[in-house]
């Protein structure tokens, strides 16, 4: 017995269609295609997760030896104003866990011939600083900043034993300190510019006050760029070259200004005229002696 047709419906019945059942070869296929999938898919995501890493690495690696390098570079010459840095190589090492930055040193201020030194400062796996760095007491101007200020009668009289023709280096001081554009107007010689090529000594602190906080830069703009990279956690690592404190290097930042200055190759005469200078708050005479250099100089 069949159900009756509902009225309105028609008189065929509804058509199952035919089901295509695949068969073991064809499900075999389809898996190996979908496990391939899966693996390209895998091995793609990896592969894009190893640049991640591989990129984020050298830009750490590289942030970590660009901190080091202007650490060891600046923190190596801001306390040592005896020396100036002709020349630098940096940073040796494997994968930025270890650091080498050597610098080719010679002592600023002297009128003879001194050699260079090679200074190094290093950071190991460790992650601890070392350096080997010359004593900057050593040099002529670190011996002067040794002692007292000289008075400008004391220094006077000291210029009058002298010969005319003996060159000398000597640390200029400022009464007032000078800002970049000053300095640059400043008379130092008749000429009216320092008379060594060398790069500059500027003391941005009194040079007879505490810490010494030089600069072996003419541009005193790049003094607070530089100290704006440095942490209270830099401290221990100035310290082992002989730079000044972060709190210190800070207060200096704050208006970087001129204190002070090394001249070279000066003449008595250089001196005497600045001695008479009311800028000039007193003239500290480094090294002096009879300079072959000045042949080539209008005396």
């Amino acid at each position: 017995m069949t159900d009756p047709v509902p009225a309105g419906e028609p008189d065929n019945p509804f058509d199952v269609p035919e089901m295509n059942v695949l068969d073991d070869g064809s499900i075999r296929r389809a898996v190996r295609r979908g496990v391939v999938l899966t693996g390209l898919v895998a091995a793609a995501w990896l592969l894009l997760a190893t640049v991640v890493l591989y990129l984020g690495g050298v830009v750490v690696v590289a942030v970590h030896t660009k901190h080091f390098h202007d650490l060891a570079y600046y923190g190596a010459q801001v306390g040592r104003p005896g020396y100036t840095v002709n020349g630098n190589s940096c940073c040796l090492g494997t994968l930025g866990l270890s650091s080498t930055q050597e610098l080719e040193l010679h002592q600023r201020g002297a009128l003879g011939p001194t050699g260079q030194i090679t200074g190094r400062v290093w950071r190991g796996f460790t992650g601890r600083l070392g350096s080997v760095l010359p004593d900057d007491s050593a040099t002529p101007i670190g011996a002067a900043l040794q002692r007292e200020r000289p008075t400008k009668a004391g220094t006077t009289a000291f210029l009058g034993t002298l010969p005319p023709l003996i060159s000398a280096s000597a640390i200029i001081e400022f009464s007032t300190p000078l800002d970049e554009a000053a300095l640059d107007n400043f008379r130092f010689t008749d000429t009216g510019s320092l008379s060594s090529s060398d790069p500059w000594a500027l003391f941005l602190a009194d040079p007879y006050g505490g810490q010494v906080v030089s600069w072996p830069e003419h541009s005193v703009v790049d003094f607070p760029d530089w100290v704006a990279t440095l942490s209270a956690d830099d401290d221990n690592e100035l310290d082992k070259l002989g730079a000044p404190s972060v709190a210190v290097l800070r207060t200096a930042a704050k208006t970087p200004r001129i204190h002070a200055v090394v001249i070279e190759q000066a003449s008595v005469s250089d001196l005497q005229t600045l001695l008479k200078n009311p800028q000039v708050r007193s003239v500290n005479v480094a090294e002096v002696g009879f300079d072959p250099a000045r042949q080539s100089l209008d005396n």
